[in-house]
């Protein structure tokens, strides 16, 4: 089954601001984190389910995921599955 991923503008400013903070010591880091990224959403697309749920008590965060950016671990990516596309 195929998914497909929506970035929301909030999540791609959250993005750069970590690049542009790690490109203040390494300007390669912050290219290797954008791939970093990339990856890590390509791995959220074919295998969604591969992370486990983030309990929290907010009923609005039911259904919500975590998973580290592959490569940088400090940096987490939250996401909730919400429908399939055949």
């Amino acid at each position: 089954m195929k998914y497909t991923l929506r970035i929301t503008p909030a999540a791609e400013a959250d993005v750069d601001e970590a690049a542009t903070f790690i490109a203040e010591d390494s300007l390669n880091a912050a290219l290797r984190f954008y791939d970093a990224v990339e990856l890590t959403y390509r791995e959220l697309r074919d295998h969604p389910e591969r992370w486990p749920l983030f309990e929290l008590l907010n009923p609005r965060l039911i259904g919500l995921r975590k998973c580290a950016v592959i490569g940088f671990h400090r940096f987490i990516v939250f996401y909730r599955i919400e429908a399939r596309v055949s």
